[in-house]
């Protein structure tokens, strides 16, 4: 398992900070796939305690794709094969057509490779949904600020 702590800063520096971390939990609680990370517990007592209990995975696939570090600039390790990465591909489009049909809809908005873990048998779960947003039936489209890069 890891737990995500959010600091009392956060609560103190963004207005809707709670809104923001109620909202995450909210979207991770309801989702059910083996590609979108799993929720198993969490505790909402801001600005003092607030915390995220989720599957522990440790690599991510920004880190798959390029390395350990910042350093995007050079490639710090080989490239994964070609169909290595289609397979990764695969099932992110899979975790979002799951999303994308849920009622509501669910729309990510922050969907990059740092947001994305893999398992120890090198499976995908999509993870972070502080961005995300519930279209109703007859939204088609969201338009707005979205995530950093």
């Amino acid at each position: 398992m890891a737990v995500k702590c959010i600091s009392e800063e956060f609560f103190r520096t963004n207005q809707n900070g709670v809104a923001y971390f109620s909202q995450e939990l909210e979207t991770l609680s309801r989702q059910r796939h083996r590609f979108v990370l799993q929720l198993m517990g969490a505790c909402i007592d801001p600005p003092r305690r607030a915390w995220v209990v989720t599957e522990h995975l440790s690599t991510t696939l920004k880190e798959w794709l390029h390395g350990p570090g910042t350093r995007l600039r050079e490639r710090m390790v080989p490239l994964p094969l070609f169909k290595d990465r289609v397979i990764r591909a695969l099932e992110i489009a899979q975790a979002m057509q799951y999303l994308h049909e849920q009622k509501p809809k669910l729309v990510h908005r922050d969907l990059k490779p740092s947001n994305i873990f893999l398992d120890d048998a090198m499976h995908v779960r999509v993870a972070d949904f502080g961005h995300a947003r519930f279209l109703g039936d007859e939204e088609m489209a969201l338009t707005g600020e979205t995530g950093k890069h």
